[in-house]
């Protein structure tokens, strides 16, 4: 049964599809379970990123094993609880300051991430496995990888949206459009 995200108030249409064309591209990671949600491959695809001159920040809400081994490009954040005022105003900044929900979870259900990402039109690339696909349309509100995608292809489909700024507006768009009608 479909059931909406995990926030305690829209944050409304126009201010989630408010996001500009900015030259650096800002990616956003959730998952307690650091190695299962992906993580390492995502500061990964980071660093690819940086490489191929495409400037790129990961912020993470992590239980990171040792933090001291993470790129530059990456910023810890720790668990943030959604049930701390506080702490769930951060939450809510950093999904509208990002451009890209990135979840290459190796293994999942149906993450409640995604709905909060939809909420604030923020474009998932996540990976085809459990629910996930259930949750993210390829090509529509997000990007849906292959199980055995690695940090190439995850790099390859964040340059490719964030680079084509009607992509972009599409997927955001479309991102919001499943939290709405869900």
């Amino acid at each position: 049964v479909p059931f909406g995200a995990n926030i305690p108030e829209d944050p409304g249409r126009e201010q989630a599809l408010a996001r500009g064309a900015e030259q650096e591209c800002r990616l956003f990671f959730i998952g307690a379970d650091w190695e299962r949600k992906g993580g390492p491959l995502a500061a990964r695809a980071t660093e690819l990123l940086m490489r191929r001159g495409v400037p790129t920040t990961l912020v993470t809400c992590s239980r990171i094993p040792d933090p001291d081994i993470l790129p530059i490009c990456v910023k810890d954040r720790g668990l943030l609880d959604r049930n701390q005022p506080d702490q769930n105003l951060q939450l809510e900044e950093l999904f509208l300051r990002s451009h890209v929900w990135g979840l290459p979870t190796r293994a999942d259900c149906t993450p409640g991430v995604f709905r909060e990402a939809a909420a604030f039109g923020l474009p998932v690339v996540t990976t085809d496995t459990g629910g996930n696909p259930s949750v993210v349309t390829d090509g529509e509100s997000g990007i849906v990888l292959p199980v055995d995608a690695g940090p190439e292809e995850y790099a390859d489909a964040i340059q490719a949206c964030f680079a084509d700024r009607d992509l972009y507006r599409r997927l955001c768009r479309g991102a919001r459009l499943r939290y709405e009608q869900v």
